[in-house]
């Protein structure tokens, strides 16, 4: 939920005139955070999914979006050198 108001600040103040400080105080966040939140590095969790959405959106177009986790799970460790577990594949 935070991470959508800190989208929602950004893309405001980068398409209006609004200043973050305005924005902040408007959804009742404090500016540290959302510059902490601006300034943050990704985690190895962050980058992963990132790697694998790509092919987890391919394997549910390919099937209709049919598949659940563990059919995903499956079609992902199947082709892959890389396995991945059940938490990756609802990414």
């Amino acid at each position: 939920m935070k991470i959508q108001i800190y989208e929602s600040i950004q893309e405001t103040s980068n398409d209006e005139r609004c200043s973050i400080e305005y924005l902040c105080q408007l959804a009742g966040i404090s500016r540290t955070s959302y510059y902490k939140w601006i300034h943050r590095k990704s985690s190895r969790v962050d980058i992963e999914d990132a790697e694998i959405l790509p092919r987890i959106q391919a394997i549910a177009d390919e099937n209709n979006s049919l598949f659940g986790y563990q059919n995903m799970t499956y079609a992902l460790n199947n082709n892959s050198d890389t396995k991945y577990n059940r938490w990756q594949s609802m990414a």
